[in-house]
């Protein structure tokens, strides 16, 4: 189990339309060890633990899996779909929103079909 304590301040929350939170945290000045600890972490699932009277006692810290398991596929096909439209297709789509629900659909009409072809 990784794991890593470093004085922190929470500095933002923010709503997710999944009814997740973002959490922005911001550190004192970081070795540069520290700051590869971090960097090592970014992405990875795991147990957000805060504390402001005292560091933890390893007792503490659960050991079981965090259970996160990041985005659902439907909100990655989304992020791509997005990321495929700003750098191509946004000029001549201007609308996210009308480009996504078209794209779906030509997804969709794929999968209808291939109910034929079984």
């Amino acid at each position: 189990m990784k794991k890593i304590e470093i004085p922190a301040q929470i500095t933002g929350v923010s709503t997710r339309a999944d009814g997740s939170l973002g959490i922005r945290i911001t550190t004192k000045e970081l070795t540069p060890a520290e700051k590869t600890e971090v960097f090592e972490l970014n992405q990875q699932p795991g147990w957000f633990l805060f504390r402001t009277d005292r560091a933890f006692k390893e007792e503490e810290v659960p050991e079981t899996d965090s259970g996160f398991e990041g985005k659902k596929p439907s909100q990655r096909l989304r992020a791509v779909i997005f990321v495929l439209w700003k750098e191509k297709y946004q000029t001549k789509f201007p609308d996210f929103e009308d480009y996504y629900r078209r794209q779906m659909e030509v997804l969709i009409e794929e999968f209808k079909g291939k109910f034929d072809q079984v």
